[in-house]
């Protein structure tokens, strides 16, 4: 067995593995007709010309090998990448010449809440979307994992342009921070009324006669990012208001609050996974997920060209056991744990 797939193995495992742990041996019969990606690059895989249907992630891939009869992109999956192997549905960007895309990306890079209408209407420029609307039918799959930038937007519009968030977003900054200056309460209210707004995308979806499959995004309080910003604040005598983690971890307990007290809550339609409560965990408890870094990035080069060749000489040949693949989009443990958990939970639910 090569290397590539063994690390598959050791994904599918882990399904099992949580299958079992949670008393799940038998399924129901739901096998989704479609599955579509929805939201950011933490939900995507690339089309790329150099590798046709063989795509990069925004996190850790595996190194380009000599190996012709398989796929890289196999290798290290991204939790949309997992969910849909469990139902037997494959993505165009990573499958085989012989191999017919059942799964379909419309997620795009820098996607916010406002940005998944067109996602799912078609009207979304960027590599990974089509032209035509989308016509659900009963039971297809929509994944949507969706407001990591919002967040970062708000918390640019309380805390300006601080040399971590620069950092983090190089040339994207002003496409991401948009709008005016926002006090640290009006920040809340309105990551409150987003989620409110993710919220009301899956009811339409829903009742259009999708099953919706949720990840909470994660707390971006934890990420190398907002460390770094707020060691800056705390040794600015200049700063009044050093609340940037606080800030970050308000924001995101707003947001997913307010989506969750606003969707179908009757397990038939939606089905959620917390990606938030699972990252705290991981963070608090980190040999439990045999990680050894939870605070640092992993990655030396800029993402999705991440590769693991291309990570930090401490984790050369277990890039597995950090958390964070940037600054604050997340590696390879927790794409494979979110992927697990969303494959179970979708499994699991009256759909």
């Amino acid at each position: 067995m090569n290397f590539k797939s063994l690390c598959r193995g050791a994904a599918a495992a882990g399904v099992v593995a949580l299958l079992s742990a949670c008393g799940g041996g038998a399924v129901d019969d739901y096998k989704p007709v479609s599955i579509y990606a929805f939201g950011d690059e933490q939900s995507l895989l690339t089309n790329e010309s150099s590798r046709p249907n063989n795509g990069f992630k925004y996190s850790v891939n595996l190194a380009d090998t000599t190996d012709t009869t398989d796929l890289e992109c196999q290798t290290y999956p991204i939790w949309t990448q997992l969910v849909a192997s469990g139902f037997g549905r494959v993505f165009d960007q990573c499958r085989s010449s012989t191999a017919t895309a059942t799964a379909f990306m419309r997620a795009t890079p820098l996607a916010k809440v406002a940005d998944l209408d067109g996602q799912i209407a078609g009207t979304v420029t960027g590599t990974n979307t089509s032209k035509n609307a989308i016509t659900f039918v009963d039971k297809d799959l929509a994944t949507m994992m969706v407001g990591t930038y919002d967040m970062l937007e708000l918390y640019g519009r309380v805390v300006g342009k601080t040399t971590a968030l620069a950092a983090a977003l190089g040339s994207n900054y002003d496409t991401v921070v948009t709008g005016g200056t926002l006090t640290y309460d009006e920040a809340v209210a309105e990551a409150t009324r987003r989620g409110e707004q993710w919220a009301a995308v899956q009811n339409r979806v829903a009742n259009a006669g999708a099953r919706v499959l949720v990840v909470t995004i994660p707390d971006l309080s934890f990420s190398p990012m907002a460390i770094a910003d707020q060691a800056a604040a705390d040794a600015d005598s200049t700063v009044t208001d050093k609340r940037r983690r606080q800030l970050l971890n308000d924001l995101t307990t707003a947001y997913n609050l307010a989506m969750r007290k606003n969707q179908i809550n009757d397990g038939r339609l939606i089905g959620m996974v917390l990606g938030d409560t699972e990252l705290d965990s991981m963070v608090r408890f980190p040999g439990s997920y045999s990680l050894s870094n939870v605070v640092d990035a992993v990655c030396t080069t800029a993402l999705p060209n991440c590769t693991a060749a291309t990570v930090i000489s401490a984790a050369s040949g277990n890039a597995t056991q950090w958390l964070w693949a940037d600054s604050y989009r997340l590696g390879i443990e927790y794409q494979r744990r979110m992927g697990d958990l969303a494959y179970y939970r979708a499994n699991n639910n009256p759909f």
